[in-house]
């Protein structure tokens, strides 16, 4: 399949996916009657044999580098595709469940040391750092909060995936966190991950007290979901520490 430059395609031509029947065709190897098929995005061409994806289909479902924006595939979806699809979804499920699981704990085994603002932004670090290094991936971080991190980029800590076989290219982002003390700077901080390419988006913030928590949660989920781009299936984190209680929420997860 010869490449095709970007700046060639229509306007809106990746919505034209969304539809289910187009899809599916790519699936079979056969591209929509109304467009050439176009290459995977800047302009990388990939094999197309009735064996393999099409690459529009990867490119429809966000699959190619197992993102979390992976809507499920139609009832009628060949089985190559749906294989890929729960690939795609095990793995990302299985890594949130076990950031939910690692932070649960923690809270409850630290009781009211979570009142100190040091201890509250250093041990987040400590636990998540942890997990992700387990899991085998590259963790950014402020060395004073978790000294066997890189330095931080961009979020308070991010998990990350490089090819080394091309340099050092980024690959993937399994997980963001964001963690805020002060009552005041919350929106600022959340906004951060919701422009953030990444599996798994982790919020952790503070509030007066439990209604407060609640409100502002749905203030965030309001906030992801009006985001323009946003993704179906992009994934959050959230929990909020009850300074009335002395104790963190219960933790929420919640998909765009």
């Amino acid at each position: 399949m010869e490449p095709l430059d970007r700046r060639t395609l229509p306007v809106g031509l990746p919505s034209v996916f969304k539809n289910r029947e187009r899809l599916l065709r790519a699936s079979r190897g056969r591209p929509s009657p109304r467009h050439s098929p176009p290459a995977y995005p800047n302009s990388l061409a990939y094999p197309t044999t009735p064996a393999s994806l099409h690459p529009l289909c990867l490119w429809a479902i966000g699959a190619k580098e197992k993102r979390t924006s992976v809507q499920q595939p139609g009832p009628g979806a060949s089985a190559e595709v749906q294989a890929t699809a729960e690939e795609t979804m095990t793995e990302v499920e299985d890594t949130e469940a076990k950031i939910v699981a690692a932070l649960e704990t923690v809270f409850a085994a630290d009781g009211e040391q979570w009142l100190s603002r040091p201890f509250f932004t250093g041990r987040v670090k400590e636990v998540l750092g942890a997990l992700g290094h387990e899991l085998g991936f590259e963790v950014a971080c402020h060395k004073s909060d978790y000294p066997r991190g890189g330095r931080e980029w961009l979020y308070d800590m991010t998990w990350y995936v490089l090819d080394k076989t091309k340099g050092g290219m980024l690959m993937r982002q399994p997980m963001v966190l964001e963690s805020e003390w002060e009552i005041k700077n919350r929106d600022d901080d959340f906004q951060k991950l919701v422009q953030a390419r990444a599996d798994v988006r982790v919020w952790l913030f503070t509030a007066a007290n439990a209604q407060e928590i609640d409100n502002y949660i749905a203030r965030c989920r309001d906030q992801a979901q009006s985001f323009a781009g946003r993704q179906p299936g992009d994934r959050y984190v959230f929990t909020g520490f009850d300074f009335q209680k002395k104790v963190f929420a219960p933790v929420q997860t919640f998909r765009v």
